[in-house]
């Protein structure tokens, strides 16, 4: 049996997101085999846009958040807000993942968490994704590519979503809740899918990290407002369409996370694996 051969001991030519080559009698992978990923400090690290974002919806009713996430410490971690606080998505201190919603005068339209306590563990790798339709009104929370149930402070109300401000991501407005850990292929958008299809989830989450595209669209078909899925040093750089993203603090260099082949783990927090046969 070979390095990239199935468990079985039968090669098969449709693995998942590796290429069998049939000469050589073994699996290659067919693109990178982990993801980035970069480190905040809990204290000083962030990033922030200044003004609002490039090609949004001032005002409209759907919101998409993603990402790849390892916590390390049990306070509260936030992941998106604007100036207004209109939009907060965040990691409360018992391991939740929450939103709340409110209007430009300051009345909240949704404000929840998801119910289990602790769906995200410490020093370990999550993917999250939050997804709402407030012309439903729907939101959704998915956990490790699992829906989530979750427990409504203030149930959703049909209400815009108001996106016309200056952004932080990984801290509050004021020199707050500083998220201190990892994050990798950040997204972030102005629409809704429903996730409570399975294969809408698996655009995003499929046993493990899914291939965005090169500047996130694949899931949606087209650019969404922010994707950040480069290495440590050029994270930060937006390969969205919402406009630059700036790098505040000294953000460091965060373990890499591991793509499955076909259910086979092939690489290492820090080296690809090698692709050519044992011998």
């Amino acid at each position: 049996i070979d390095q990239f051969e199935d468990q079985t001991g039968v090669d098969d030519p449709s693995s998942t997101n590796e290429t069998y080559d049939a000469t050589g009698d073994y699996y290659s992978p067919s693109a990178a085999t982990y993801l980035p990923s970069t480190k905040f400090d809990g204290t000083n690290d962030y990033l922030n846009r200044s003004s609002s974002l490039t090609g949004s919806t001032s005002s409209g009713k759907e919101l998409l958040f993603a990402t790849w996430y390892k916590s390390e410490d049990a306070t509260l971690d936030q992941f998106v807000v604007n100036a207004n606080a209109n939009i907060g998505i965040y990691k409360n201190s018992a391991g939740k993942i929450g939103i709340e919603l409110t209007s430009s005068s300051g009345a909240t339209h949704y404000a929840a968490v998801t119910t289990q306590n602790a769906v995200i563990t410490q020093n370990q790798f999550h993917h999250i994704i939050v997804s709402v339709n407030l012309a439903t009104p729907t939101v959704q929370f998915v956990v490790d590519g699992v829906l989530q149930s979750n427990t409504n402070f203030t149930a959703p109300t049909v209400n815009n979503i108001v996106y016309s401000t200056n952004w932080h991501f990984a801290r509050w407005l004021s020199s707050a809740h500083h998220l201190k850990g990892s994050l990798g292929q950040f997204y972030f958008d102005d629409k809704f899918i429903d996730m409570t299809v399975a294969a809408n989830r698996q655009k995003f989450y499929n046993n493990g990290p899914v291939d965005l595209g090169a500047n996130g669209s694949t899931p949606s078909g087209s650019q969404p407002l922010i994707y950040l899925n480069n290495p440590f040093g050029t994270f930060q750089n937006n390969l969205g369409s919402g406009g630059t993203i700036t790098e505040n603090g000294a953000l460091t260099q965060g373990t890499n996370i591991n793509i499955t082949c076909n259910n086979r783990t092939l690489v290492s927090e820090t080296e690809t694996a090698a692709t050519a046969p044992e011998k």
